[in-house]
């Protein structure tokens, strides 16, 4: 006896699969005859060999989970017969007679034509009240067509008639029948399968005669059988339906119902067409299904001759695979015992089949919902973060790669407008150099001229992405990539990705253009690429990817000596190989080639996993560059999941790996706020050196997550619901004007209430402040498009809010999706320097000198490395200060750590705000308030930023109540003889509004309701 095999059934589905038959291949040189399986809480579960390698069984698992059940020496428990096949042979037939433990049937022979020749080659069904076999009973009864103990026949067929599930060649709009079988055989006849295979000879169809071969099979515990079908003969196309008769021609037939609302399924429900019932309301269904992807062409319903037909284009010689059955609502008891129920099992029906009970690793398995959830999270954070575009260089076009997989999972309109905005704003162009003797690639480059340079290609993956979605498809939005890359293709160097991430950056685009241009030229030149890339960086031994050349062992060692594969790196050309084969033509000669590759990286980055679900930077050697690292495990996860999804790679052998791997990323470098942590910055190298946390956030790393939690949504557990409504963006337009945005259509009457709009402040004093309350709303319009705009009765202030949404349902009835919240952020305009004071700071880097602060100029930086660096303004005298106004370099992608100071005197200094970090979403000013103190001297005293420990004001401006100090505001007449009144952008107010903060009389002035 060989050692114990343990496995597991995974279910994909949101339903119980119970008494499910399933197959599963055990382990070589194990003697079945010698063994017994049990459940995960003991129990021994009964199974018959189906040969010497394989059990068949039936399996219990939940829904949305997995089972786990193992295999030991024992002896071993046979299952109960609940299947059954034969040809029955009464004095005047040879029907061939079938049954599971839910239902029987039958078809004839043509033993039958001589007492009744209008017999045909359809399917009877026998309704049964019992589990065990019952067809031999049934024969038995003097009356079959009376209901018994046994359960009974009280569905007629009809004479030229398909019955529950026959075939038939439609002919001029009808279905033209043949004559029954002419012989049968039984190919399998076991406890939990059965099976026979039945031919009909001479059939003629359209004036030609055919062969028709019909193979059925039942298994225990499915509600429908399985069959598949051929016609043998002159080749010709035709039209094939599969049927169920609905009676509809029968006078005292009442009460049918039809079931047309899966494509490629239909079902039936009607009273008895014949014999006698006394089961009291019972009911008798029928149905059949077409798998999806069975034809190139559309599976239609129709209904043809008083036939429920499911119909499509058949070719001779090819053979359909369909499904057929009945049952009825009295038995099994409890299991379909409406019209409705009997609908719905046929549609879990289809889901079961398409979706099968399959082998894992996996323990634990998400929801569709609750993935997507993450996603849109992560990736609706980054984007308020994130309201102006970068340009097209690598790091953020991975970042839009990943949004457009974001897109492709979602449908949100707000997703394709974001890249769309951003690829227009870079005029669909990588590096902008147009003198070809000038193009570069040999070296790392982000200038004009490194065309050639992947880094600066990566982008027009995004495009061609783009193009494709275009329904008019805009050549522009590919003329720079094919300009590009077909020069590229075009000249006899083959050494364009001599560095690992270069695989991932252009391979990609190879495939993409070959299916816009036809040209193959794309994809013999990716695999000279790649051939090149794993002569110079590919180890043998180990199955990984050097980071490029100067990396490769043993001129390259980690500090302990060992071979050093950077995480990310190989990262990079794992999911490069999931990305080109999705592309890349099942024909290509080259791609088992990639498939060898990418499974042999499967393996070994598998054993290089970290217990907690991540990969460390540095593969082999985790004390390199110890802890959590998310960019690389992103990427691999990706890989995992692409594989798994497409049956490349074993889920068995790596579920395990994806479920620790998602298990990180959503619980551990998925941050509070939606941001992802643990992103190692640029780089090319496990440096111990680089300082990775749980606020390195970086675009890239983004793109990546984003790749991942997209393709593990198309694994997670479906539920099936309505899709949730869920908040896309929340814009002020200006500071009176909020739109809202949703990823569908919502209930307008639900949307046109403001109190499901909460805002929340941080700032001090505002009426927002520290509750959600409600949005004061003069006026709020919701456009057919379902966009709301919301007018506030006030103008917001400068600063920080985050609005929240609730109680509202899309237009379709579906959920509003839990904790649905966008930051807004009213930015302080650049009004002209301030005047009237003198800048100072401890040092400054050269090139960004202080006085670059107070200069009119986002461009322009003061910039000093280091803990404990300051600048300073002095106000030449004391004033009432109450905000200072800061715009950050990159203040968009980087959050600043800071605090304000002030003093009277230059040598005490007060802390006024504690710890400040900048909001990370604009390179725009942003005010920070503190309770008004007076102060001639004021200072950012600072400390590094998100990324690196570089200070890096662009512009700052101290408030303080006088004109001044507020934008130096004109002067304008009194309102009356004692006062002159500014909002704090420094405008003049006309009338007095009922909340917020002014400037009057030279003082802040906090008004309420």
């Amino acid at each position: 006896m060989a050692a114990d095999f343990t496995f597991r059934l995974k279910n994909t589905l949101a339903f119980q699969r119970s008494g499910e038959t399933v197959e599963v291949v055990v382990p070589e040189g194990t003697d079945l005859t010698q063994s017994s399986l049990f459940d995960e809480a003991g129990s021994e579960v009964p199974f018959e060999a189906v040969d010497a390698q394989t059990i068949r069984f039936q399996a219990n698992v939940s829904p949305g989970a997995t089972a786990g059940y193992v295999l030991h020496e024992g002896t071993p428990v046979a299952p109960t017969k609940l299947t059954y096949a034969a040809v029955k042979s009464p004095s005047s037939r040879a029907d061939i007679a079938w049954e599971n433990d839910l239902c029987a049937y039958r078809m004839y022979s043509t033993v039958l034509l001589k007492n009744e020749p209008n017999t045909a080659q359809g399917v009877d069904v026998w309704f049964k009240k019992k589990a065990i076999p019952v067809i031999d009973d049934m024969y038995g009864l003097s009356n079959y067509h009376n209901e018994s103990q046994y359960g009974v026949d009280a569905y007629s067929v009809n004479g030229k008639r398909l019955g529950c599930g026959g075939t038939a060649v439609v002919v001029g709009g009808h279905l033209q029948m043949h004559n029954p079988y002419t012989t049968c055989t039984i190919d399998e006849q076991a406890a939990l399968r059965s099976g026979f295979t039945a031919k009909h000879e001479n059939v003629s169809i359209d004036g030609d005669t055919y062969t028709k071969t019909l193979t059925v099979e039942t298994t225990a515990g499915a509600l429908l059988n399985k069959a598949t079908v051929r016609f043998d003969g002159p080749a010709k196309t035709f039209r094939l339906a599969v049927a169920v008769y609905q009676h509809t021609d029968m006078n005292h037939l009442v009460e049918g119902n039809a079931f047309t609302d899966v494509n490629g399924l239909v079902g039936w429900a009607e009273a008895k067409s014949e014999g006698s019932i006394t089961s009291a309301g019972a009911r008798f269904f029928q149905g059949a299904y077409i798998p999806s992807g069975t034809s190139s062409e559309t599976v239609m319903t129709e209904v043809i001759d008083d036939h429920l037909c499911l119909t499509l284009d058949y070719t001779v010689g090819t053979e359909l695979t369909f499904y057929f059955g009945g049952g009825w609502s009295i038995f099994p008891e409890g299991c379909y015992d409406s019209d409705e129920a009997w609908f719905e099992a046929l549609t879990q029906f289809k889901q079961a089949t398409e979706h099968p009970l399959e082998l894992t690793s996996m323990r634990l398995l998400p929801q569709k919902d609750d993935v997507l959830g993450i996603l849109n999270l992560v990736n609706q954070t980054w984007q308020a973060k994130n309201p102006t575009h970068g340009d097209y260089f690598w790091n953020r076009a991975v970042y839009h790669i990943g949004n457009m997989a974001a897109y492709d999972v979602t449908s949100d309109e707000q997703y394709l407008n974001y890249s769309t905005a951003w690829a227009n704003k870079n005029n669909w162009w990588g590096a902008t150099g147009t003198d070809k003797s000038r193009w570069k690639y040999t070296t790392y480059g982000e200038g004009a001229d490194w065309v050639l340079f992947g880094d600066n290609q990566v982008c027009f993956q995004v495009y061609a992405d783009l193009y494709h979605l275009d329904p008019s498809p805009d050549s522009k939005k590919i003329e720079r990539a094919l300009e590009v890359m077909s020069y590229e293709i075009g000249t006899a160097n083959s050494d364009y990705l001599w560095w690992v991430d270069g695989l991932f950056m252009v391979m990609p685009i190879m495939t993409k253009l070959y299916h816009i241009t036809g040209n193959h030229d794309y994809l013999d030149k990716m695999y000279d690429y790649w051939q090149y890339a794993n002569s110079i960086m590919y180890d043998e031994a180990t199955g990984l990817y050097f980071r490029d050349a100067k990396y490769v062992y043993p001129a390259h060692k980690t500090t302990a000596g060992k071979k050093d594969f950077w995480a990310r790196g190989d990262g990079w050309i794992f999911a490069a190989f999931a990305k080109v084969l999705s592309d890349l033509p099942l024909t290509d000669i080259h791609r088992n080639e990639y498939i060898s590759y990418y499974r042999r990286m499967a393996a070994a980055l598998k054993d290089c996993q970290q217990e907690e679900g991540y990969w460390t930077r540095s593969l082999l050697d985790a004390t390199q560059a110890p802890g959590r690292e998310t960019s690389g495990t992103a990427l691999n996860m990706f890989a995992y999941a692409w594989g798994i999804r497409n049956g490349i790679l074993s889920d068995l052998e790596y579920g395990s790996t994806l479920e620790r791997a998602w298990n990180y990323l959503s619980t551990i470098a998925l941050q509070e706020d939606g941001t992802v942590g643990y992103i190692q910055p640029i780089g090319e190298s496990a440096s111990p050196g680089t300082t990775v946390n749980a606020n390195s956030y970086h675009d890239f790393g983004v793109g990546a997550y984003l790749l991942a939690a997209s393709e593990m949504s198309r694994l997670a557990v479906d539920a099936g619901s309505l899709p949730k409504l869920r908040l896309s963006s929340a814009t002020l337009t200006d500071d009176s004007h909020l739109v809202v945005r949703f990823n569908l259509l919502p209930n307008a009457e639900d949307a046109a209430l403001a109190t499901n709009y909460l805002l929340r402040s941080a700032i001090s004093g505002d009426p927002y402040m520290s509750t959600d309350t409600p949005v004061d709303a003069s006026d709020i319009d919701v456009a057919a498009d379902g966009t709301v705009t919301i007018t506030l009765a006030e103008p917001l202030d400068y600063g920080l809010y985050t609005l929240s949404v609730v109680d509202i349902k899309s237009a379709d009835g579906g959920e509003m999706a839990e904790n649905q919240h966008r930051t807004i952020l009213r930015t302080v305009p650049l009004t002209g320097k301030q005047t009237g004071v003198v800048v100072y700071s401890s040092g400054s880097q050269d090139g960004n000198p202080h006085a670059n602060a107070n200069d009119n100029n986002l461009s322009t930086r003061w910039s000093q490395e280091g803990d404990g660096q300051w600048i300073r303004y002095d106000l030449k005298a004391v004033k009432g200060v109450y905000a200072v106004d800061v715009a950050f370099y990159n203040g968009s992608q980087r959050v600043f750590y800071f605090k304000v100071q002030t003093s009277t005197n230059n040598r005490t200094w007060t802390d006024v705000t504690g710890d400040l970090t900048s909001s990370g979403l604009t390179n725009e000013m942003e005010r920070y308030r503190f309770n008004p103190v007076d102060a001639r001297y004021v200072r950012l005293l600072c400390s590094g930023n998100s990324t690196n420990k570089w200070n890096s004001p662009t512009e700052i401006r101290v408030r303080f109540t006088d004109s001044v100090g507020i934008d130096d505001a004109p002067q304008v007449p009194a309102l009356n003889s004692t006062s002159r009144m500014y909002d704090l952008g420094g405008r003049p107010l006309h009338h007095l509004p009922t909340r917020g903060l002014i400037i009057r009389e030279g003082h802040k002035t906090v008004l309420h309701r």
